[in-house]
């Protein structure tokens, strides 16, 4: 079982947004220095391969938020659509560090801890 870990959330979040920032640069680079069918090629490779690793440091900031009292997610995925204001009401606490109620139990949980 994982456990509840906000700082490492928030780290994982920030690697995964640098990570997703530089495959898109890699590709615009690949495009504009090499150019043609051979800088889309690598353009591509890159943007593949460093977006995938960005992608799995999304999924593994989301698997650290862990409720600590009942165990389970303690928000719904971002990913669902459409994306209710209440859930990214709660992923925006997490970052400031600020008290938020788990979606299953209702208790606040307090990520600054």
């Amino acid at each position: 079982m994982m456990k509840t870990d906000f700082k490492k959330f928030r780290l994982l979040r920030v690697v995964a947004v640098v990570l997703v920032a530089a495959a898109c640069a890699g590709f615009v680079s690949c495009m504009m220095l090499i150019g043609g069918a051979i800088g889309a090629g690598f353009g591509i490779l890159s943007m593949v391969g460093i977006g995938f690793a960005g992608a799995m440091c999304e999924y593994a900031a989301y698997d650290c938020l862990i409720c600590p009292y009942c165990g389970q997610r303690a928000v719904k995925s971002h990913r669902e659509f459409p994306a209710d204001k209440e859930n990214m009401a709660r992923f925006k606490a997490i970052a400031k560090g600020d008290p938020f109620e788990c979606v299953h139990c209702r208790r606040m949980i307090n990520p600054s801890r």
